[in-house]
């Protein structure tokens, strides 16, 4: 069984003005290619304090940015 968790980045940024991948990187010193990575699938992990940077840059829950 091979569960995978994904993001709801895209949402989010859509959701928070239409926001650039650029622009939330540039706000949240996240990596441009860290945040495509967590969009597509591509990541093989996340770090805690990646998703604690992007639930305060978005105002929102763990269960808001998790899929």
């Amino acid at each position: 069984m091979n569960k995978q968790i994904r993001t709801n980045l895209p949402t989010l940024r859509f959701n928070n003005g239409r926001l650039s991948q650029k622009a939330v990187s540039e706000a949240t010193g996240i990596g441009q290619k860290t945040l495509s990575a967590l969009e597509t699938g591509a990541s093989k992990g996340i770090e805690f304090n990646t998703l604690l940077k992007l639930c305060d840059f978005f105002h929102c829950n763990l269960d808001d940015l998790l899929i």
